[in-house]
C-alpha cells in the first residue's frame, strides 16, 4: 500500500491515542468511561495530552457534545482539531500544541452536561499530583 491510498477515515482509527465512551444520566450528567476512569464516572475532570488524539464516542442519543474555549452553555465552540464538534455521535480531538490550556465540554441541549478538560504537555496519570508535576514542567 502505497501513501496515497491511505484515506482520512483509515488514518484515524489508527491514530488515535484514547478512547472515552460517553453515555448520559438522564439530562443531569454525561457517563464517561475509558483510561484514567474507574469505572463509569459523571462529568469527569478530563486530562489530555498535547500532540495526542482524543476519540469521544458519544453514545448519549440526544446529547450533542460540543468541545468550547468558555465554560457554560452559551460557551464559544473550540474547533482547532476537533471534528464533528457539537455533532451526534463520535466527536475526534487532536490536541494542538498552541491549544488553551483549558478547555472545555458541554451538551448544546442541557447545561448541567459539562465538564473541564485540562491540557498538558506531558501525560499525567495521577491527577492528585497534577500541580506538582505543572509546577515541574514551569520551571523547565
Amino acid at each position: 500500500m502505497t501513501l496515497t491510498q491511505i484515506n482520512k477515515a483509515g488514518l484515524d482509527e489508527l491514530a488515535l491515542d484514547h478512547v472515552f465512551t460517553i453515555g448520559a444520566s438522564g439530562s443531569s450528567a454525561y457517563t464517561f468511561q475509558g483510561e484514567g476512569l474507574n469505572g463509569t464516572v459523571n462529568n469527569p475532570t478530563l486530562y489530555l495530552t498535547r500532540g495526542k488524539t482524543y476519540r469521544f464516542e458519544n453514545g448519549s442519543g440526544g446529547h450533542p457534545i460540543r468541545i468550547q474555549s468558555t465554560s457554560g452553555a452559551s460557551g464559544t465552540a473550540y474547533n482547532t482539531g476537533v471534528t464533528n464538534n457539537a455533532g451526534s455521535g463520535t466527536v475526534i480531538v487532536e490536541v494542538q500544541h498552541d491549544a488553551p490550556d483549558v478547555l472545555y465540554y458541554q451538551c448544546t441541549s442541557h447545561a448541567a452536561m459539562n465538564g473541564i478538560l485540562y491540557l498538558s504537555l506531558i501525560h499525567i496519570s495521577e491527577p492528585t499530583r497534577q500541580a506538582e508535576i505543572s509546577y515541574a514542567v514551569f520551571c523547565l
